[in-house]
């Protein structure tokens, strides 16, 4: 037989019954109990890791809390005609971490309890923040820093409609299950108030508070036995009694029904019961126990708002079989499929245990009486032993005082022992004052230091939402750039498509300059060849003037002649000249126009 703690039987105010539950590989489902009849089952969602938490609103509307595969913590709410969907919290880094959350509320407020198990540093956070009705989230508040990742780190217990209670597992010395109260008027925790401490955590544990009494019901283990210990407030104090011990106590719950306190436990596939008619100072001998039928039993938390219910019955857990066939915890309203036989068995088996007692003390009194009738008998018997006993009480009274003598001298050794055990006492009274203020001098130095850490994650939160809007801008920042690059290349790219075009053009031009170039180059050639020959035969003439001037000077006019001659061709020399340095000129300017090196566009 397995027991399933994670599911949740909600009844609203309509006698309406819902049924909660996790199925593998399903997700979160649920079914509804109409006119005795349980309804097919309806997923709720198919993403849902193993914890998942619900609460019924006094409205009777139903919330449920589930963590998703993304670790984002997710709140569905059921208004009576569909379901809503909406994201409280998300957490990248759900892997580090072990989550466990439960939820409670007080009035049309919930109040979400977290216990984050940090794999890394082995320590886990209990915490809790406020939903309201425009579903704003607060900020977390601590409970208190654990060192230990229990199986069961807490459970809550709504005491009225301004307070919650919370008990729960730590770690010191030994695991201690305490508990601390949430004041809803000024959201203040009180101390933590223990209960017990063990060598190996507490394997179970439940809760009711009728008119504000503290009833805590749990299963500690010693030496390999598991002892059910009941708990409640006594004249103030905490007063602990054993129900029940074995070798494998499961599970456990204590409810309040009609005004009475009733323990269920489980133990060895049976499930027992007891009662207390005197607000639990004491308790039935012997309890009634039931073989359970089924392979699977759900531990179920149970809220109602059936004025029925909520008059009667303080039950904040009850034991619901899987198969839909019945509830162990009679006290549910769902007594439609409850099987009367049962009940009338359970009230038959006490009934009987009454009558038995009454009927021994009956035999005690009928023999009582029957012994008066031989009185007259006796009584002669008597004075004859009378003389006898005097003389034997002389001896008596004479080893008595004797006696008394002995016991003059164990009383001095007695006082003289309380006297030195008292001085002890004192003396470790005094170490236990001065270890219990240094204890809670590091409890305060601890709660700072958690207060310090908290206030360093929450900056450390705040800088990283503004680190990552950052982040964020500059990524939109860069993708602009990058758009804005792309766009460049690819007009860089046109360019150059344009420029190769022009640079093949600008070649093919300054082909056809460079062959124009050589063609003038070949005619200027030819100029200053033709000069040179114009030079010569200029030289040629001179000689000629000059031998004709020393020869003869009767050919003066021919001079005159040949000087104007000379002149005409000096000015044709000239006009050439200056052609040619024209034309030396225009080759420069188109040389430098075709030789892309001095092309400026370039």
């Amino acid at each position: 037989m397995t027991i399933y703690r994670n599911s949740y039987i909600i009844n609203q105010s309509s006698n309406t019954t819902w049924k909660f539950f996790l199925k593998k590989d399903e997700g979160i489902i649920y079914k509804i109990l109409k006119e005795n009849t349980w309804s097919e089952s309806h997923t709720l969602t198919g993403e849902a890791h193993k914890n998942f938490s619900v609460s019924l609103l006094p409205n009777d509307t139903i919330n449920v809390l589930y963590q998703d595969f993304d670790g984002s913590i997710i709140l569905s709410k059921y208004d009576g005609e569909q379901w809503n969907k909406q994201g409280i919290l998300t957490n990248k880094e759900y892997e580090k971490f072990n989550i466990y959350f439960k939820t409670a509320h007080i009035g049309n407020k919930i109040y979400i309890f977290f216990s984050i198990f940090d794999k890394e540093k082995n320590i886990a956070s209990l915490f809790y923040q406020v939903l309201d009705e425009e579903s704003n989230l607060s900020e977390p508040k601590i409970i208190d820093i654990v060192k230990y990742d229990y199986e069961l780190p807490f459970t809550l217990y709504p005491e009225d409609d301004k307070k919650l209670f919370i008990i729960y597992q730590k770690f010191s010395v030994n695991h201690e299950l305490g508990y601390k109260l949430l004041n809803k008027d000024d959201e203040k925790l009180s101390d933590y108030k223990l209960i017990d401490t063990a060598l190996s955590p507490f394997k179970d544990y439940s809760v009711a508070m009728p008119n504000g009494n503290i009833n805590v019901l749990y299963i500690k283990t010693e030496d390999n036995i598991d002892i059910l210990n009941y708990v409640h407030n006594n004249n103030l104090k905490l007063s602990n009694s054993k129900l029940f011990k074995d070798s494998n106590i499961e599970s456990c719950l204590i409810s309040i029904i009609y005004g009475q306190i009733f323990c269920f436990w489980i133990n060895n596939n049976k499930i027992y019961s007891n009662f207390s008619l005197d607000n639990g100072d004491n308790f039935s001998a012997s309890p009634y126990e039931h073989l359970i039928n089924c392979s699977d039993v759900l531990k179920s938390v149970y809220f109602s708002n059936n004025p029925e219910d909520r008059g009667n019955i303080l039950a904040n857990e009850l034991y619901f079989c899987d198969e839909d066939i019945k509830i162990y915890s009679f006290y549910s309203s769902l007594n439609s499929v409850i099987q009367n036989s049962d009940f009338l068995s359970y009230i038959k088996y006490y009934m009987v245990n009454v009558s038995s007692n009454i009927l021994l003390y009956e035999k005690e009194s009928k023999e009582i009486s029957n012994s008066n009738i031989n009185y007259t008998e006796l009584n002669d018997q008597l004075i004859q032993k009378v003389s006898w006993l005097e003389k034997s009480l002389n001896a008596k009274e004479e080893k008595l005082k004797s006696l008394k003598e002995l016991n003059i001298k164990k009383d001095e050794e007695k006082n003289s022992f309380k006297d030195k055990l008292s001085e002890n006492i004192s003396i470790y009274q005094e170490n236990l004052y001065n270890k219990e203020n240094k204890i809670k001098l590091l409890e305060k130095i601890n709660k700072e230091k958690e207060e310090e850490l908290l206030r360093l994650k929450d900056k450390f939160s705040r800088n990283t939402e503004i680190y990552q809007s950052n982040l964020y801008q500059k990524d939109n920042r860069i993708n602009s750039l990058e758009k804005i690059n792309n766009e460049k290349e690819k007009e860089i790219l046109l360019f150059k498509e344009k420029l190769s075009q022009n640079l093949n053009s600008l070649q093919n031009n300054s082909h056809d300059k460079d062959s124009k170039i050589k063609s003038l180059e070949e005619i200027n050639k030819e100029n200053e060849n033709e000069i040179l020959l114009l030079k010569e035969s200029l030289e040629s003439k001179e000689k000629e003037m000059k031998l004709l001037v020393n020869n003869n000077k009767e050919k003066q006019d021919e001079i005159a002649i040949l000087n104007e001659k000379l002149s005409q061709n000096e000015f044709i020399i000239l006009n050439l000249t200056k052609k040619i340095k024209d034309l030396n000129k225009n080759i420069k300017i188109m040389y430098s126009k075709n030789n892309p090196l001095n092309n400026k566009n370039y």
